[in-house]
């Protein structure tokens, strides 16, 4: 029964002594080295490609990460630079609108102490007290207030009824033609509309003129309120009737209602006083369209009589107007939005200048993170009842082209520069080890082919000159036993140390037979030994040259193992007997023993008398018939080298033991079976029955535990 044995051999050798064989030997050995030198390259050419691919993504990621670092720092720049910008503008913006408020409140302070009583007119034409009144010296004054207080128009309404509307015109237009006197009368054209002389307003046919209070739009007061002065004197406006328009009709009926609620229930009148912002309208009379505009409405009461209302200063605030001189010449990119409940309009800034871009939200919506507004009609300024205006500023993508530089690109080319350098300074490395990897390599090959070469070429003839020897040796051996049995010769032999101390021999052989001589018995024997000790150290080179080749073949990865069928046991006891003599010699008392495998397999031996062990022939002959499946020569090889290395380093009188047992596999675990394929081709499916122990034990110095770990080391 062949039986599996779990061993690990770690060489082969190829016995052959054909130098055409040894020639193909070193062909096939070649064909080989060049596969692994070919899957070695194939190796170093993928990681070169995977390096060169890690430093492409290493060079983009730190690229990347460059330009988006320099770019975030523009961007925060940015930032920053538009939030203190932004701040300063929107505060600059307000204090505009809350100079023009101011500017209007001085105004009515100068009309309102000029006529302090509401009965008190200056009219030239008999009609007494408001609205009958004029401020000569207007235009100038005005003027210095807009100067100071940044605004734009100031246009002077008295608040007409419809019963005084005829003697009213009578008394404005005698105020432009005859009564100035600080400044020359007005042109007669002043004031002229296609009826003639009066109060007018838009119509469908032009200029129509105002005969009553009423409104298109419903108001519930019949009021007139006709411009009569304005700050450029002879201005189109004159004469104009503000009330007509909803827009600003609905903020002159806000003022009027709110004083007289006030009066009906007794309660004061100053939170009738602050000023009244329309919503957004377009002004009908300017040479040049300023864009989304309002009127400031400004009540008039007399100083001695707070109570009573008798006029309106209209001041109008061109919307951008308000945003010019906030930015420096520099800005450009930013957008401000101006909302009302109503409306909503956003301006563009280019150059510091603000310009029109059209009614409704028109900012980037990506920068409402950055938003900055503020109110520019503050509630401690204006009336409850005025329209609130909200200033937004955003920036947009042109502000950020200003900060915008060459930084990210410089710094993205320059990491991706120092990758490049870096990869070279690498590759170059790189090239100059492999060109010296593959001189030591190809130095290796040349040493390794030398080696072969020399192993076999040398082998050759040492194998011819064993065989030789031995060829000698048996024929020296014939011929003393031709020469004792013939009688011709004297010899002694005792049977002790088996050695023959005389001997004649006379035989007559052809070549390499003993002719014509003589030959005492010591000298044969002499002969004898002499041989064998050159066939030991030529059969000593040979294996020397069979472990180089061996070496090399592990090397290589050209190991291969020949399995064949084996009688372990005949194979321990062979091996070991081929050291008995020398164990003899050195008094060393070697043993071979197979009591546990006899114990294994139940055997009942018989043990040998003087060394109480188990020999091979104890054994029962089932036992003796099991076998393993393994290569003959390495088992032998492994077993030969222990026993000799063990021998080697026991002192003289010690004791070297081989004790071999075994493991039976338990008989209710599941059978294991395995397909092994011989050298002879033949395939075998064997079930495992055990594991085969072999211990070498000797009397020796043994190994330290560092000497342990490097056992199996390479070389």
């Amino acid at each position: 029964n062949a039986t599996e044995m779990d061993i690990t051999v770690e060489s082969s050798v190829d016995y052959s002594t054909n130098t055409s064989s040894a020639r193909r030997n070193r062909k096939g050995g070649g064909v080989a080295n060049q596969l692994r030198l070919t899957k070695t390259w194939k190796a170093v050419f993928t990681g070169r490609v995977v390096f060169i691919i890690c430093l492409a993504a290493v060079a983009a990621g730190l690229g990347t990460a460059s330009w988006l670092l320099f770019r975030n720092s523009e961007e925060e720049l940015g930032e920053q630079q538009f939030q203190a910008i932004a701040e300063r503008a929107i505060n600059g913006s307000q204090a505009i609108v809350v100079r023009k408020r101011l500017g209007t409140i001085s105004m009515v302070s100068v009309l309102s102490s000029l006529f302090p009583k509401a009965e008190e007119g200056v009219s030239a034409s008999g009609f007494e007290g408001w609205p009958f009144v004029y401020m000569d010296g207007y235009e100038e004054v005005a003027q210095n207030i807009i100067a100071t207080s940044s605004g734009r128009e100031m246009g002077f309404c008295p608040l007409v009824y419809p019963d005084q509307l005829s003697d009213f015109e009578t008394h404005a237009y005698d105020w432009f033609l005859n009564l100035r006197q600080s400044q020359p009368p007005f042109p007669d054209s002043v004031a002229n509309s296609s009826f003639g002389q009066g109060i007018w307003q838009p119509g469908p046919d032009g200029r129509a003129h105002v005969t009553d209070g009423s409104t298109s739009w419903g108001s519930p007061y019949e009021i007139v309120t006709p411009i009569l002065q304005h700050n450029l004197g002879a201005h189109p406006a004159l004469m104009l009737n503000l009330h007509f328009n909803p827009t600003r009709g609905v903020m002159i009926d806000n003022i009027i209602t709110c004083v007289n609620q006030s009066i009906t229930n007794g309660d004061s009148i100053d939170h009738c006083l602050g000023g009244a912002v329309t919503d957004m309208i377009n002004l009908t009379s300017q040479t040049e369209d300023p864009g989304p505009s309002a009127l400031l409405f400004e009540p008039i009461f007399p100083a001695f009589d707070n109570r009573t209302l008798v006029g309106l200063l209209a001041s109008s605030i061109a919307w951008r107007e308000s945003l010019e001189d906030v930015f420096n010449e520099d800005v450009s990119g930013v957008d401000c939005v101006l909302t009302t409940p109503g409306n909503t309009f956003t301006y563009g800034v280019r150059d510091g200048v603000p310009y029109d871009r059209g009614y409704g939200d028109l900012h980037d919506s990506s920068y409402n993170h950055l938003r900055h507004n503020i109110t520019l009609t503050p509630d401690d300024l204006f009336s409850e009842f005025s329209t609130t205006y909200q200033l937004e500023m955003y920036p947009n993508s042109e502000f950020f082209e200003t900060y915008e530089t060459n930084n990210p690109r410089n710094a993205t080319i320059g990491a991706v520069c120092i990758i490049v350098f870096v990869s070279a300074l690498f590759f170059v490395y790189d090239f100059c080890v492999h060109k010296e990897f593959d001189a030591r390599q190809e130095l290796l090959e040349a040493k390794r082919m030398f080696v072969r070469f020399v192993s076999h070429e040398v082998r050759t003839p040492l194998n011819t000159v064993c065989m030789g020897l031995e060829l000698m040796q048996e024929e020296m051996v014939n011929a003393m036993d031709a020469a004792r049995r013939s009688g011709t010769g004297n010899a002694n032999k005792d049977s002790q140390d088996k050695k023959e101390t005389k001997h004649t021999s006379t035989p007559k052989l052809q070549g390499e037979q003993l002719v014509g001589k003589t030959v005492k018995g010591e000298d044969a024997f002499e002969w004898l030994s002499l041989s064998q000790s050159v066939l030991n150290n030529a059969q000593a080179s040979v294996d020397v040259l069979n472990d180089l080749l061996n070496y090399d073949k592990v090397q290589m990865g050209e190991l291969s193992l020949e399995l064949s069928v084996v009688s372990l046991w005949e194979l321990l006891d062979s091996t070991v007997n081929e050291f008995r003599l020398a164990a003899q010699e050195r008094k060393i008392n070697l043993s071979l023993d197979f009591g546990d495998v006899a114990k294994a397999y139940g055997d009942s031996p018989e043990l040998e008398p003087a060394s109480k062990k188990t020999g091979v022939d104890q054994l029962s002959k089932s036992t003796q018939a099991r076998r393993v499946v393994g290569d003959v020569v390495r088992l032998s090889q492994v077993i030969r080298n222990l026993v000799s290395n063990g021998l080697k380093f026991t002192p003289e009188d010690g004791g070297l033991s081989v004790l071999t047992r075994v493991e039976i596999v338990d008989a209710k675990a599941a059978p294991v079976e395995k397909t092994f394929k011989l050298s002879n081709g033949r395939k075998m499916i064997l079930q495992r029955e055990g594991v085969v122990f072999v211990d070498v034990t000797d009397t020796g110095a043994g190994m330290t535990p560092e000497q342990v770990e490097t056992v199996f080391n390479d070389g």
